[in-house]
Order: C-alpha cells, then sequence, then structure tokens
C-alpha cells in the first residue's frame, strides 16, 4: 500500500534469530529476538502475501485466496535461523536471506490494504 522508503535501515534486522512463528487464517506473524535470548521486541506481521524459497522451491501464501492454513508451515523450518540479508525496494517488496539459505520475500501488492507492519522495540512502527 505505501511502499518502503527509498532510504530506509532495515539494518537492525541482520543477526537477529526467528524465534516464533504466529498463524492465523488472515495473517502470518514471524517474532525474531537476538542469539540466545527468548524475549521478541522485533517482528513482521504480514497480512497480504510471501514467498518462502528453500532449495529452489518456492512456497507462497495469500490469505485472500482462503489457503489452508497449512500453507504457511514452510516457514517452520526457518525457526532457529538468523537474518543474514536484507534488502527492502521502494515498490514495498522485502527480501530476507536465512542463514540456512532460505529466504522469505514480502510483497506489497495493493493499493487497499497494509501488506505487512515490521516492529522493534520502542521505535516507531513501518507499515507497508
Amino acid at each position: 500500500m505505501y511502499g518502503l522508503r527509498p532510504d530506509i535501515d532495515l539494518t537492525f534486522l541482520r543477526g537477529l534469530e526467528l524465534m516464533k512463528v504466529c498463524v492465523s487464517p488472515v495473517q502470518v506473524q514471524f517474532h525474531l529476538c537476538q542469539p540466545g535470548t527468548t524475549t521478541s521486541e522485533t517482528g513482521i506481521s504480514v497480512e497480504i502475501s510471501y514467498t518462502h524459497r528453500h532449495n529452489d522451491i518456492e512456497n507462497e501464501w495469500y490469505p485472500e485466496t482462503f489457503m489452508p492454513l497449512s500453507s504457511s508451515c514452510s516457514v517452520l523450518s526457518l525457526i532457529g535461523t538468523s537474518i543474514v540479508s536484507v534488502k527492502g525496494d521502494p515498490d514495498g517488496t522485502l527480501e530476507i536471506e536465512f542463514s540456512n539459505g532460505d529466504s522469505v520475500t514480502f510483497y506489497d501488492e495493493t493499493t487497499m490494504y497494509e501488506a505487512y507492519h515490521i516492529w522493534h522495540g520502542n521505535d516507531p512502527l513501518i507499515v507497508v
């Protein structure tokens, strides 16, 4: 809906570990923490779509197509891995690569709805 600012700094995501994935019919939340801790102060909540790439296999999640909740299960394999790179584009596409070589790409595909949110401690919420 809003895209990402061209000067956005998402480096705070690098090094964080995925500790929990929460799933509902209309949302998937990725909770991140510092390695060795169990407190999540950072995360991404996606409401529109994402693609998880693992060994050249793509698993897509789109809530508006009423996909079964099991369609979001591929990302469970990322729990315990760390973010090694983050790339955001002004069109709102956000690609995150994990320490196991997998990646997750979040998309901003509609002008009608917010696609995803990023939160980090007390810093302002990033809404795309």
